[in-house]
């Protein structure tokens, strides 16, 4: 679920996005697998210590659906394409 983080007041009245996704581990010889390795310690550098361990995974998340609640009464459902 993404939201704007802060806003005062009760968050279920406030716009979110929940998305529906389908979970895929990246194999080790995934081709893209090294260029999410490097993006991701330029991002994280102290990941270096733990980022080659054997139970150290990368995720890649495939939208599936999404409904996006712009608050009450304000709901709309969102197709992967339109994500």
């Amino acid at each position: 679920m993404l939201g704007e983080v802060g806003e005062k007041g009760d968050p279920m009245t406030h716009p979110r996005l929940m998305i529906r996704a389908r979970a895929s581990f990246v194999a080790p010889d995934d081709p893209t697998r090294p260029g999410l390795r490097a993006r991701w310690l330029d991002r994280n550098p102290k990941a270096k210590i733990y980022i080659d361990l054997p139970d150290f995974a990368f995720v890649r998340l495939t939208p599936v659906s999404a409904l996006l609640n712009g608050g009450f009464a304000r709901a709309f459902h969102v197709a992967p394409e339109d994500l």
